[in-house]
C-alpha cells in the first residue's frame, strides 16, 4: 500500500481540526515539546539546551519529525478527507491518538549524525 503525499497545509488543518486547536496553538504544542525534548536529550543540562533551541537547523529538523508524524497520522485515519462534522467525542478521541504519537516517550528520536554536526556547528558560531 503506497503512502499518500498531502500537502503541509491539508495536514495541519486536519490535524487542527480534529484537535479542536488553532494553527497557533498547534505551533505552540509543536515548540513546548521540542523544548522538553531538549531538555530528555540533554539531561536538563540549561546550557546545551539554550544551544540548541536557538538553532534553526535544531528546528528544522524537529518540525520536519512533526510533520511526518501529522502527515502519517492522515494516511493512518483519513482526516485530511473528513469534511463531516467534528464531535467532542471525536477531538477526544483523536488528541488521545496525537498525544501518545507526539508525546516525549514517542519523541524519542534523534537527528542523523550529519544534521546534528550542522546544528553543533551552528550553535558553535551562535555562541563565539
Amino acid at each position: 500500500m503506497a503512502v499518500e503525499r498531502i500537502d503541509k497545509a491539508t495536514v495541519k488543518e486536519a490535524v487542527c481540526r480534529f484537535c479542536g486547536i488553532t494553527d497557533e496553538q498547534h505551533s505552540q504544542v509543536v515548540y513546548n515539546t521540542g523544548l522538553k525534548w531538549l531538555k530528555w536529550r540533554f539531561g536538563g543540562v540549561p546550557e546545551y539546551c539554550r544551544r540548541w533551541e536557538d538553532s534553526s537547523v535544531f528546528w528544522q529538523w524537529w518540525k520536519r519529525q512533526w510533520d511526518m508524524r501529522d502527515e502519517l497520522l492522515c494516511n493512518k485515519y483519513g482526516i485530511h478527507q473528513d469534511t463531516g462534522r467534528v464531535t467532542k467525542a471525536h477531538i477526544r478521541a483523536f488528541r488521545e491518538i496525537y498525544d501518545e504519537l507526539h508525546g516525549i516517550q514517542a519523541m524519542k528520536i534523534y537527528p542523523a549524525q550529519p544534521t546534528a554536526r550542522k546544528i553543533n556547528e551552528e550553535c558553535k558560531n551562535n555562541h563565539k
